[in-house]
């Protein structure tokens, strides 16, 4: 029996869990320059969670299956996830009027943040 599937479900959890902390310490750090920095800051680390939660969701779903299911299912959850950043994105920063800068920010640290535990997952 394969442990592929767990494994990859706890390192989506994982992720989330460390991109959320991200989002909230960004939150806080924007926050000393203003609130509307700091919710914009926040929003755009929970922007970079919930894509994560997207794409995993999308990869995972099939379980273990041949290798050409898995690759529709990561290619089509980095499509939504894709989709998932520009809509809520354009939704903050047009409908919420949020300041473009720490949005931006707080997507990439929650990015980075992503990025951070596939590194030490090696």
């Amino acid at each position: 029996m394969s442990d592929a599937t767990p494994s990859g479900i706890r390192l989506v959890y994982r992720t989330m869990q460390l991109q959320a902390g991200a989002a909230v310490l960004a939150g806080l750090l924007f926050a000393l320059a203003g609130t509307d920095d700091g919710l914009a800051a926040l929003v755009g680390g929970g922007i970079a969670t919930i894509g994560t939660l997207i794409l995993g969701w999308r990869m995972f779903a099939t379980g273990v299956a041949p290798g050409a299911v898995l690759l529709s299912g990561s290619l089509l959850g980095t499509v939504l996830r894709w989709i998932w950043l520009v809509g809520a994105m354009w939704c903050a920063l047009s409908w919420l009027r949020l300041p473009a800068l720490p949005l931006i920010a707080g997507v990439a640290i929650g990015y980075a943040a992503a990025g951070l535990v596939t590194l030490r997952s090696r």
